[in-house]
């Protein structure tokens, strides 16, 4: 009997949260086989499921209200497994919009939830910005890079004598700063690391190097024209070269494959000329300046390694 006779027989008995971590981990099995057909029916499976879950779930109702509360107001206990039945909902549920964005990202593709998903994550993500259970911290760094993206690529057919240019500046500002943000919230645990287990501080400082990665690439964007810009995005440099460096062929083994594939996602346009993402190059020509050469060995050689531990899911 296999696990798909199961779903089939037992699924509408099965409790929401188990059926979605269900759902995920063949989605993984799958996504690492290569197969994405049965990747995304599982998937579209999955986000029914959670379309459901966030309309009848306390803990993932998103009032708009709430937005426009401080961020301390909406403070919980510092922790990186979920203490509450409300954080449990949340961690199940950035785990599978986390593991989506991943996917898409990295194939260049449409996620494969339904746009309202994304947007109930993105209110939660508002609302708890200082939660710091891991699940929640992942999805709302690989969100910030897939933003990245987006922006940059909204950038290319960008007319900047246009009505547009205003606003896509402001989502510029306003993203970077979300990003620095998010890294004082991921980086405060990191002082107390000798209370968090090995494992999980790989996962903080993959995180950092994501969103750091993030930061690069926009300031990417003007610094062919921009000393600040320029200056910026060498301290980035720096900070991504130096966590990389501490990091080891063996110490892969504590990532997940997603987060792996996110470390790749964000660091590959500083250091390939990848045809399927817009590039700095594509922007604003030739003249964009470079990855620093110090630099090139480090983060070659760490894309290489993700490159080779998850092939099918790095692989487009």
């Amino acid at each position: 009997m296999t696990i798909f006779d199961v779903l089939h027989r037992e699924a509408s008995t099965m409790p929401s949260i188990t059926l979605m971590q269900v759902y995920n981990m063949l989605g993984v099995y799958y996504g690492m086989r290569g197969d994405v057909a049965m990747y995304r029916q599982l998937f579209n499976k999955l986000g029914a499921i959670l379309l459901t879950t966030t309309t009848t779930k306390p803990s993932l109702a998103c009032d708009d209200d709430l937005l426009v509360l401080d961020p301390s107001s909406s403070m919980e206990p510092a922790s990186y497994y979920p203490q509450t039945a409300a954080q449990e909902w949340r961690a199940a549920f950035s785990a599978n919009v986390f593991l989506d964005l991943a996917v898409s990202l990295n194939r260049a593709s449409t996620p494969v939830f339904d746009p309202a998903l994304l947007l109930t994550f993105r209110k939660l993500a508002a609302i708890y910005r200082r939660d710091t259970e891991l699940n929640f911290i992942r999805a709302r760094t690989v969100l910030f890079l897939y933003d990245t993206h987006r922006l940059i690529e909204e950038g290319t057919n960008l007319q900047f004598v246009s009505s547009s240019t205003v606003q896509w500046s402001k989502q510029y500002h306003n993203l970077v700063e979300d990003i620095r943000c998010h890294l004082q919230v991921i980086q405060n645990p990191l002082i107390e690391a000798s209370f968090i287990r090995e494992a999980q501080v790989f996962t903080l400082k993959t995180c950092i190097i994501i969103a750091l990665a993030s930061l690069a690439q926009l300031h990417s964007i003007f610094a062919p024209f921009q000393e600040e810009a320029r200056d910026k995005r060498q301290e980035i440099l720096d900070e991504i070269s130096g966590i990389t460096s501490m990091f080891f062929g063996n110490d892969l083994r504590y990532l997940d494959t997603a987060l792996r594939v996110c470390w790749a996602s964000a660091v590959r346009p500083l250091v390939h000329s990848d045809a399927g993402w817009p590039t700095m190059n594509d922007i604003f020509g030739p003249h964009c300046s470079p990855l620093p050469r110090e630099h090139d060995s480090i983060l070659d050689e760490s894309f290489r390694l993700l490159s080779l531990t998850t092939p099918h899911f790095i692989a487009r």
